[in-house]
């Protein structure tokens, strides 16, 4: 397993085990806004963030599939003007 560059929307960077789960990644990393309902499913939502402005559920997608992309959660969204 390798290791995948993030950069977020809150103002992190982070190196990450690139076989995990975007969810599993943010939660590692102390955001709590993403839930884990019924991971992998993702059919419950609670896990959903932004990738590049389209809303995906971070559960059912691999933290490497976000590298070179820009991840907003809950706490990012105030600085577009948006309201969870």
């Amino acid at each position: 397993s390798g290791e995948c560059e993030l950069d977020f929307d809150l103002g992190m960077r982070s190196n990450l085990d690139s076989t995990r789960a975007l969810l599993d990644a943010l939660r590692e990393l102390g955001v709590r806004s993403v839930k884990d309902g019924c991971s992998p499913q993702g059919q419950c939502g609670c896990c959903t963030v932004l990738l590049d402005g389209q809303s995906v559920k971070s559960c059912s997608l691999l933290a490497v599939q976000a590298t070179g992309r820009s991840v907003t959660t809950v706490e990012g969204l105030a600085g577009f003007g948006r309201t969870p």
